[in-house]
């Protein structure tokens, strides 16, 4: 159910709750048939009726509310999912092929870095890699998903893989974050004042694929200004903080293209950039 190639009417009727709040079934009724394909009332009763036994709505006085405990049941799922590492044979299709760019959009920046994550460890399997490049303004996500980082690149050591890790800032924050990374595996350089790729840009190399988080530049911005005001983890902007990483309106943007060329001149930056 949800995001099937062919929704049924169930689908239509969680999507339109959703969006419009709690609602009687004959305003339902209406609100889809503007929409799509004609329901009868008696069918929207019956889709209604099973998605209150299924626990996926609740009725009350007429009215039809998504079931708070099935969106945090399905928010923890979600969370669960994106913390496991794809298997090396379960995320191939999540690979552009030579010339193509796939793209995915997301108003959570902490399922944002957890997705790429794992874009990247399946584009490093399926490249065999044993350095990829990584460029970073700020290391942001170390601060609200230490352990996500950890497993990450725990991941990336069990495939033999090193990091060249540049960051575009030079803050105590930055270093303090930094500090965490595995140094076996990750070496870092610091470009204080300068600028390898865009700011609200996040960017990994890996072999022919580019993967690029794309954040707005607001949130970009302010960063940058969490990363300055701080003198080290303890005197973190905690409201400013929460600002960015609650959900968002805007999207940012999940990129991974496959260009051999375009690779191979961004790995030549890096290179540059970090001597």
């Amino acid at each position: 159910m949800l995001c099937a190639r062919d929704e049924r009417l169930e689908d239509l009727l969680v999507r339109a709750i959703i969006t419009s709040g709690a609602a009687r079934a004959e305003d339902l009724a209406t609100h889809i048939n503007s929409r799509q394909e004609t329901w009868s009332l008696a069918a929207t009763y019956k889709a209604l009726r099973r998605l209150v036994d299924n626990g996926v709505l609740v009725h009350s006085k007429g009215r039809y509310y998504i079931s708070q405990s099935w969106i945090f049941a399905l928010s923890n799922l979600i969370d669960q999912h994106l913390e496991v590492p794809l298997s090396a044979s379960g995320g191939d299709h999540l690979l552009p092929p030579p010339g193509g760019l796939f793209t995915w959009r997301y108003t959570d920046l902490r399922r944002l870095n957890s997705f790429a994550s794992n874009i990247i460890l399946v584009a490093t399997r399926r490249e065999k890699a044993a350095t990829i490049y990584s460029w970073s303004p700020h290391l942001w996500f170390n601060l609200v998903q230490l352990e996500h980082e950890k497993h990450y690149h725990n991941a990336l050591r069990e495939l033999g893989t090193r990091v060249m890790k540049v960051v575009g800032g030079d803050t105590p924050l930055d270093h303090e974050t930094a500090a965490v990374l595995t140094k076996s595996i990750v070496t870092t350089h610091f470009l204080p004042r300068k600028q390898l790729l865009p700011r609200n840009h996040y960017t990994i190399i890996v072999e022919n694929f580019i993967i690029t988080m794309k954040l707005q530049r607001k949130t970009a911005e302010a960063i940058d200004t969490l990363f300055e005001r701080a003198k080290d983890l303890a005197s973190i902007d905690t409201r400013l903080l929460l600002k960015l990483f609650r959900h968002s309106i805007d999207s940012s943007i999940l990129t991974i293209e496959h260009n051999s060329e375009s690779a191979a001149q961004l790995r030549g930056k890096f290179v540059g950039k970090s001597g």
